[in-house]
């Protein structure tokens, strides 16, 4: 008998915008690493998938929703972010997020790269869908197909 390895996964409740604006408290399927989930492994689950697997906590229905169907997911508070995460990355700038339809949202993209890419035009063209954009205390996943522009606040000049 052939034994299979299976990553635990747990619901981690989100609130999921889609294209169509309407916006969903929902349960996001979603690894778990000794009982926690860190955002990089759910922005990789995310961008790995072609549909995700969503309980809709409003409606009550199980559906399977296109990844580029997603605006954006607001991932919930998790102990030590964002301000802990500071110091994991090299990189902070306060932005703000012009979407389509026009609506925007502010925050700090956090992320290290070395000094030749390190601008946030170069973070905005990476080869991943969404953007991380830290609100507060949570944390925005945006699909960058929804992005229209990403003005830097700082005024650093490192767009």
């Amino acid at each position: 008998m052939t034994a299979t390895y299976q990553v635990e996964k747990r619901a981690l409740t989100v609130e999921i915008k889609l294209c169509t604006g309407d916006m969903h408290p929902c349960q996001l399927f979603v690894a778990m690493r000794n009982g926690a989930w860190s955002p990089e492994e759910v922005a990789a689950e995310l961008e790995s998938r072609a549909f995700l697997p969503v309980h809709d906590l409003a409606t009550g229905e199980w559906a399977a929703v296109r990844r580029d169907a997603i605006h954006s997911i607001v991932l919930p508070a998790q102990d030590g972010a964002p301000h802990d995460a500071d110091q994991l990355y090299e990189a902070r700038h306060e932005v703000r997020v012009e979407l389509r339809g026009g609506g925007a949202l502010t925050g700090a993209l956090l992320y290290s790269a070395p000094p030749s890419s390190a601008r946030v035009l170069d973070h905005v063209n990476d080869d991943t869908r969404l953007l991380k954009l830290w609100r507060g205390d949570s944390l925005t996943l945006v699909n960058k197909l929804e992005i229209v522009r990403v003005v830097d606040l700082d005024g650093t000049a490192s767009v």
